[in-house]
């Protein structure tokens, strides 16, 4: 086994790990799993939605009790997606790995709604973790001034993405 595919198999145990319940309990509450995920597809989409080769991110539904696994949206974006939160409204907000250059806004279809370009804006780049506050109108969000180092916090409106303090 590779040091990929290790680091691969023990975040998914993790993953496992970290939910409420146990996957045989998920299984039989007979109801469908909705998961955020980012990821790079080395091949085309499958039908119905479209997209070729490429980084994306979007929702993935895991139905334990019938052993299926359903792509719902898929967005692509120009690097790999790392911090993804819902927004409490059906919808997510995504922002890139560290030193990548966006943070978006997608609603409760997958459809990006606002997409911001971090290095444009200000100079720095994505940390690649982002919260929500607790009322859910401020997003903050992990930056790296790439000349210095600095770390930052920039604190967004959580609907327009706009940056409100940092």
């Amino acid at each position: 086994m590779d040091k990929r595919s290790f680091l691969r198999s023990v975040a998914a145990m993790l993953a496992a790990s970290a939910l409420p319940l146990p996957l045989p309990a998920l299984a039989a509450a007979g109801k469908p799993v909705r998961l955020l995920a980012g990821w790079r597809s080395g091949v085309d989409l499958p039908a119905p939605l479209t997209g070729g080769p490429g980084d994306y991110v979007g929702i993935v539904q895991i139905d334990w009790a019938q052993r299926d696994i359903r792509l719902l949206s898929a967005l692509p974006v120009a690097s790999r997606g790392h911090g993804l939160i819902s927004d409490g409204q059906g919808g997510y907000i995504a922002q890139a790995y560290r030193h990548g250059l966006w943070v978006l806004r997608a609603d409760a279809a997958g459809k990006a709604v606002r997409q911001i370009d971090i290095k444009a804006e200000s100079g720095r780049v994505s940390g690649g973790h982002i919260t929500l506050s607790a009322d859910g109108k401020q997003v903050f969000c992990t930056e790296i001034d790439p000349v210095t180092g600095e770390g930052w916090i920039s604190v967004r409106d959580a609907a327009t993405l706009a940056r409100i303090a940092q």
